[in-house]
């Protein structure tokens, strides 16, 4: 039988409370405030907010680059976006996939180790049967792929790691390439099973049919590049404004401006610009000893003098403008 607390050591306990002899439990956090916080020392967090933040920006580059992609190869609307990330154990991972599961190991040279790009078999056979003509409706069909379908599935799994190349170049130039596909998860061994991993799942809509597919980092593999994943180091590292400029500057030089010499103006009423007929003299408000401005696309750019240059017009540089 339980023991009964009497209504005498209630009080006695709430008085010790208001005192401060008794502290309230830790799960009551509302009273502890804000700064309490559960923290798992055994699995602690390798990857910073920021650098998360920074990570979801890329992967979002990345699927808005690849569904476009697929979008024209598959001939349908593909859309591809973020369902959730987080980082947690490679043995919870592997955990949260299922046998038969189409699982693409990849290497990301120059960094060391290995990634997983995962896909789900629905999704899978969904895009095998709109790259062969299919209507690409929802497959039910759980099995692993033929030689002949990875091969031909690997040509996607490629496409969609080269764009995710390029989404990664401002922080890091990379080499991909497909090591193996397996689709047993106990299979695939690339860290061990208390190495913390960076897990994102995402969505890819292809017309009105859906389904999963997913990245996983480990944290070593990503370890060399961590200053690089914060905000402050990867919008600098977009923001370099010496970087191509020479490039810039040398597409520039081929592009052709319309110049022009405004030997003076005037100011006339419509009746008069009406009655103007051939043969007419306009006379202006400047004089023929006056400079007058030289234009780059109406905007006054320098002055000068008109004259000749052997048999042609031209006109003589004399003083530059610099608020052009």
């Amino acid at each position: 039988m339980a023991d009964i607390v009497t209504p005498e050591e209630i009080q006695a306990l709430l008085g010790a409370l208001e005192k401060g002899e008794l502290l309230p439990p830790l799960e009551d956090k509302e009273m502890f405030g804000r700064f309490v916080k559960e923290y798992d020392f055994k699995r602690p967090d390798k990857f910073s907010k920021d650098q998360l933040r920074v990570l979801q920006m890329i992967i979002e580059g990345f699927a808005r680059s690849w569904g476009t992609f697929l979008s024209a190869k598959m001939g349908s609307l593909v859309l591809i976006e973020i369902d959730k990330i987080g980082q947690l154990t490679y043995e919870e991972y592997l955990r949260g996939l299922s046998h038969p599961w189409v699982i693409i190991i990849f290497s990301a040279g120059p960094l060391q180790g290995n990634a997983l790009f995962e896909f789900s078999p629905t999704l899978t056979f969904t895009i095998l049967d709109k790259l062969l003509g299919g209507y690409g409706g929802t497959y039910d069909t759980v099995r692993e792929l033929t030689e002949i379908e990875e091969a031909i599935f690997s040509s996607v799994v490629n496409d969609g790691l080269r764009y995710f190349r390029q989404s990664l170049k401002d922080v890091i130039k990379v080499n991909t390439r497909i090591e193996s596909i397996e689709s047993n998860p106990q299979f695939v061994q690339i860290v061990p099973p208390a190495e913390i991993v960076l897990s994102v799942t995402l969505e890819m809509k292809i017309d009105e049919t859906s389904g999963l597919l997913g990245l996983c980092f480990p944290f070593m593999l990503l370890e060399p590049i961590a200053n690089e994943l914060k905000t402050k180091s990867y919008f600098s590292s977009q923001r370099e404004p010496d970087k191509y400029k020479p490039q810039i500057l040398d597409h520039l030089k081929s592009v052709k401006l319309p110049v022009s010499g405004k030997l003076g103006s005037v100011k006339l009423v419509v009746r008069d610009v009406l009655d103007l007929e051939v043969g007419d003299i306009i006379k202006l408000d400047t004089l023929v000893k006056d400079p007058i401005d030289i234009q780059v696309k109406r905007k006054t750019k320098w002055s000068g003098r008109a004259g000749l240059s052997g048999n042609f017009r031209a006109v003589k540089i004399e003083k530059e403008f610099d608020d052009f």
